[in-house]
């Protein structure tokens, strides 16, 4: 297959889409892409900032994991799968960071976010064990969506 068909195919499917958004080994050789590893057992309010975060998903996911996008979550083929290894009797939503448009756009910083991850009396993103997206309040202590490098 020629590479201008697999770009013509993947423009299609994707739209309009930049050389950073391309998976591309990095200097290590492993792809840039990160793709929907799990919910940390670790349960968090809205207002742990980015370090708090942090420390959620590393905990349980180790030192190259991070929070995933929106983006991230809608592009990992394994989620479903992913959940339905660690089922709970419990429906959760867990924190995920929202991407606006292409190119992991983060221009809308404090919308969903709880307000840059640093109060509880605002709202933020979640997507459940369904797969379902919501905005919800961030005064209730939650799991953080974690990805992993592919």
């Amino acid at each position: 297959m020629s590479q201008k068909f697999i770009l013509i195919v993947a423009l299609a499917i994707l739209g309009p889409i930049s050389h950073s958004t391309l998976a591309m080994p990095n200097k290590s050789g492993s792809s840039n892409e990160f793709e929907f590893a799990g919910f940390t057992g670790q349960l968090v309010l809205g207002d742990v900032g980015v370090l708090g975060m942090h420390a959620a998903y590393q905990n349980d996911f180790g030192p190259d994991a991070r929070m995933c996008t929106s983006r991230e979550y809608f592009r990992s083929p394994n989620a479903e799968d992913v959940i339905g290894q660690n089922p709970s009797a419990i429906r959760r939503e867990a924190w995920i960071h929202p991407t606006f448009g292409s190119n992991n756009d983060f221009s809308g910083i404090n919308a969903a976010t709880c307000i840059s991850w640093k109060v509880t009396t605002s709202s933020g993103l979640t997507v459940g064990d369904d797969g379902i997206f919501s905005n919800l309040p961030c005064d209730i202590d939650r799991p953080v969506t974690c990805c992993i490098r592919r």
